[in-house]
């Protein structure tokens, strides 16, 4: 199998590493277009490498761990307790991974915060669907 290319977001001291179909799991987001070099002289500012493959971020990395899960096309919300970072509650958690979220063009993560802090606001669960499969039943009537 050949190797893919990795592109590095940098924040603080903490390197997050993404292949090109992470990056493109919601198209047209900061993240995959910078990787693609479509971002304006602005936003290039924020390379720290000459070969374009690594970027700058100046954000939470415990929120931003978030952000990778969500790319690789986990589910991450409900936030756990363990990823809220110490010196916020779980409700400014919510809405920073939101303006986060919305800052990085991230539409479907922003949509699947905003039914959560709904859902949190009416005091309901956020529910996940369940997948129930039907076996049918082989039974041998043996002598």
């Amino acid at each position: 199998m050949p190797s893919q290319t990795l592109y590095i977001v940098k924040i603080g001291d903490e390197e997050f590493r993404f292949t090109q179909d992470q990056l493109d799991y919601e198209p047209g987001n900061y993240l995959a277009n910078h990787s693609l070099q479509r971002v304006d002289s602005k936003a290039r500012s924020h390379v720290v490498e000459a070969d374009n493959r690594t970027l700058l971020l100046e954000k939470d990395p415990v929120l931003f761990k978030l952000i990778q899960a969500h790319l690789r096309g986990y589910d991450v919300l409900p936030i756990p307790d363990a990823l809220v970072p110490n010196y916020m509650t779980k409700e400014s958690a919510l809405e920073n991974l939101q303006r986060d979220a919305r800052s990085l063009g991230l539409r479907r993560l922003e949509d699947k915060v905003s039914t959560c802090q709904l859902n949190l606001s009416r005091g309901t669960q956020v529910k996940l669907p369940i997948v129930q499969k039907k076996y049918k039943m082989a039974v041998s009537t043996v002598p």
